[in-house]
């Protein structure tokens, strides 16, 4: 197949739409041979026409997205490079020229790097690589310069999907006799922000062409480079690390079983929870592994280490809180229209800011002393009629939602309280340091019923509660803080409250 003298470039390819590859061949001083396919592979002899300049790289690629193969060629010029665009007809025949400048472009390739469905076009220079992004119609930005040290115009330039995320990264070869291939990895945007160079051989000192290909089956793009000044070819096999898709479920308390699923966790030897390591885990396959949410546990990604390398999840794994549990609470009971009822809970979990409580419906105010205990308040208009009410508290969760235990509190009528506190004692009297306070009377166990000492303003200046058991039952208040003078002590029991004078001293 005669195609002419000093051949530069050429390519193959569907350029009259007739469904077999034609051959086109730039045949020197701005001539294009077309040789048209007879569908059986022969050639008749070539149809020359004239095309800008004198291509040293030659591809075919459809820019304009009008469904056939245009032509684009880089020419061999050294200070104001020229990148043509010859649009096809349809049948063959390149009408319509447009070029793009850049600075001592050769190699030449095109991919849709800023993934929005049209080509744009790569080209090499001794500085690095250009980027021209196409508008949809065939017209390109002239682009930004990538830097890369050690490039020549000539070397090699080929783009694919290196580290599985979608996109399309970008190798080129090099002069430098370190023998490396620049790797620059794509944002998705056609940014290439990040990278490596990728030694290939210490004999390879020029790696001069490249080209990507899946050549161990393994469902990756390989590497293969080739010596600018040798014989030798480099393959270097790609290993991407492990990926995580999802987890199920996506929050739970320590003791939950969480099921990582993804690829390429083979191996897996250590697993982390918001960078702290867990202990007990399972490797199910390549595709998944569980492990056992720890005690302690805290709300974050998690994270896995493989041979092929370390990889966290997207989203964060949510620790749900415990419930709170109640042990105790006193007093067990309020009085129908007395002040304000005060109740202290013991119990665990409770949580400052994350811990409230509500009476009748209603929201009461909480504070929250320890892990262990919290107080309450019952509001007078609260306290308006007899009966059983629940008291509940919820203790949020992250992620949402609550967790609760509730307890009745009873309230009754005055009638129903003691008549007199002749079961209730205080000594010594006049009191100091403290004052012992002894109840005779009967009362319920598993409850501390509240004891509080007001001043004569019916302030609260000490507080307590009598033992949880015990027959008499006691407590102790201490009084060294305060001035000398009569004072209030009040008992809240489940049936009432019970009222003595005391004489601090």
């Amino acid at each position: 197949m005669s195609v002419g003298n000093q051949t530069s470039a050429i390519a193959a390819g569907d350029v009259d739409g007739d469904g077999d590859l034609d051959v086109l061949t730039a045949a020197g001083s701005g001539r294009l041979a077309f040789n048209k396919n007879n569908g059986d592979g022969t050639f008749p002899p070539a149809i020359i026409a004239q095309i800008t300049g004198s291509p040293f790289r030659m591809q075919l690629h459809d820019v304009d997205n009008d469904g056939d193969l245009d032509l684009v060629t880089s020419q061999a010029g050294w200070q104001g490079t020229l990148i043509c665009i010859n649009r096809n007809d349809g049948e063959g025949r390149f009408q319509e020229s447009s070029q793009v400048t850049v600075a001592y472009g050769r190699e030449l390739t095109g991919a849709d790097v800023d993934q929005d469905g049209d080509l744009d076009l790569l080209t090499t220079n001794g500085t690095g690589v250009v980027i021209l992004l196409n508008n949809g119609s065939g017209t390109f930005s002239t682009g930004s310069t990538l830097a890369i040290a050690g490039g020549w115009g000539w070397c090699g330039i080929a783009t694919g999907d290196m580290d599985g995320d979608g996109d399309l990264d970008l190798l080129t070869g090099g002069s430098s006799e370190d023998g490396a291939v620049s790797v620059r990895l794509n944002t998705g945007q056609g940014i290439f922000d990040t990278g490596y160079d990728q030694r290939v051989a210490p004999s390879l000192s020029h790696p001069a062409a490249v080209a990507l290909a899946d050549v161990d089956g393994d469902g990756d793009l390989d590497l293969l480079a080739s010596q600018f000044n040798g014989r030798d070819i480099s393959i270097r096999l790609n290993r991407l690390g492990p990926d995580i898709t999802r987890f199920s479920p996506a929050s739970g308390r320590a003791g939950t079983l969480v099921t990582v699923t993804g690829t390429r966790l083979e191996g897996t030897t250590a697993v982390l929870l918001d960078g702290n390591p867990v202990a007990s885990f399972t490797q199910g396959s390549g595709t998944s592994l569980t492990f056992v949410v720890p005690e302690g546990a805290t709300s974050g990604l998690i994270s896995l280490t493989t041979p092929m390398g370390t990889v966290s999840s997207d989203l964060p794994f949510t620790i749900l809180g415990n419930p709170p549990t109640i042990t105790s609470f006193s007093p067990g009971s309020g009085v129908v229209g007395s002040p304000p009822l005060r109740l202290t809970i013991w119990g665990t979990n409770f949580v400052p800011n994350q811990t409230y409580a509500t009476f009748r419906g209603a929201s009461l105010p909480v504070t929250v002393v320890s892990a262990t205990q919290l107080t309450v308040t019952v509001d007078a208009p609260q306290l308006a009629t007899a009966g059983t009410f629940p008291i509940r508290v919820l203790t949020l969760v992250e992620g949402g939602g609550a967790v609760s235990q509730a307890f009745e509190v009873a309230v009754v009528t005055a009638a129903s309280a003691p008549a007199a506190a002749a079961e209730l004692m205080v000594y010594p009297t006049p009191a100091r340091e403290s004052v012992t306070v002894r109840w005779n009377g009967v009362s319920p166990t598993g409850s501390a019923p509240a004891l509080t000492l007001l001043n004569a303003l019916g302030q609260v200046v000490a507080t307590g509660h009598l033992a949880l058991s015990g027959s008499p039952r006691e407590g102790v208040l201490v009084t060294a803080h305060l001035a000398a003078g009569i004072y209030t002590l009040r008992l809240q029991l489940p049936t009432g409250v019970v009222t003595k004078r005391v004489l601090i001293h």
